[in-house]
């Protein structure tokens, strides 16, 4: 079945026995011919096609606010430097909406209304945005820019190829990573509310057990799980021999520094640890270490999309 569409080379060909090119001629490389067709996209093509569905180039750029600064620029691959609209988000990704200001009342607005953190306003310089009043102090959420997205050039297929799969490399390493420092995971970054992974490091050993139907581990500090609830828990590390390492269960919270877990376990008494959802254990070395992270970005997320190698280094595909 033909593609409903055409790659480069199939334009190339098209245009070459539209006009009859010669075969042995010097004067036009196929180079030439897409440098021709990326012309006519941009002075023809594109204003015709926003004359008769003018939001069809539309698109959204995320830019995190920072604080101190008021000054942003507009996104380079907007058409013309042109804005769409611009709205400020917060934390939760709700939008508020923003009004243009004269740049000749700059002073006004910066002299009666004075620097503070509320994000209302702004003018254009150049092809900056500038925010009004200036802002300071910790500043929150993101500026959204919607602008008119110029379209790609069109390149020798060569130059194409299918990405199947992105992969981080996070590197783990006890000089550096302590107790309660977290890793997040971001996904739909450019969708109204992205979603996040966070997973935080964690210490909470393991300082007995009873081989029982339903084992009772004790932690040497309070979990942090009310008496009676149930949660997730992995015994991520023990001496014993049951059960097998990065193991999840059901547990239900039996005190403030006990619970129980549907099996018979035998954790060696001490020397093991847990970690509860979206957490994972220390360890005694960076491997471990690298071991109980990508164990726990699998298990939050139903796949496995993270492997480690021999040393402090997880892999995130």
């Amino acid at each position: 079945m033909a593609r409903p569409y055409f790659n480069s080379s199939d334009l190339i060909n098209a245009i070459k026995r539209k006009i009859a090119m010669p075969l042995s001629q010097v004067t036009f490389s196929e180079a030439d011919i897409l440098a021709f067709c990326n012309e006519e996209m941009a002075i023809s093509q594109v204003p015709s096609v926003m004359v008769f569905h003018q939001e069809y180039f539309a698109y959204k750029v995320v830019t995190p606010l920072v604080s101190g600064i008021s000054r942003y620029p507009i996104p380079d691959r907007s058409i013309g430097m042109r804005l769409r609209d611009l709205a400020w988000s917060d934390t939760a990704g709700n939008y508020f909406e923003m009004t243009r200001i004269n740049a000749d009342d700059k002073a006004y607005f910066q002299r009666n209304i004075g620097s503070n953190q509320a994000i209302h306003k702004f003018y254009l310089e150049g092809n900056d945005v500038v925010l009004t009043p200036s802002l300071v102090g910790v500043t929150t959420g993101n500026l959204n820019f919607f602008i008119f997205l110029r379209p790609n050039q069109l390149v020798d297929v060569t130059r194409a190829c299918t990405i199947q799969s992105f992969q981080k490399d996070i590197t783990v390493s006890h000089t550096s990573m302590a107790v309660g420092d977290s890793i997040t995971i971001t996904s739909g970054n450019n969708e109204v509310s992205p979603s996040a992974l966070l997973l935080t490091c964690t210490d909470f050993g393991i300082t007995s057990s009873s081989a029982a139907t339903s084992s009772v581990i004790t932690t040497a500090t309070p979990h942090g799980h009310a008496i009676g609830s149930t949660f997730q828990v992995t015994i991520s590390e023990h001496t014993g021999s049951t059960p097998a390492i990065n193991s999840s269960y059901a547990a239900t919270a039996t005190g403030a520094s006990t619970f129980t877990i549907p099996v018979t376990v035998s954790v060696g008494g001490t020397g093991g640890k847990v970690a509860f959802a979206n957490q994972f254990s220390m360890g005694t070395t960076m491997l471990v270490c690298a071991t109980n992270l990508a164990n726990a970005i699998n298990l939050a997320l139903g796949d496995t999309p993270a492997t480690t190698s021999s040393t402090e280094i997880v892999s995130y595909t």
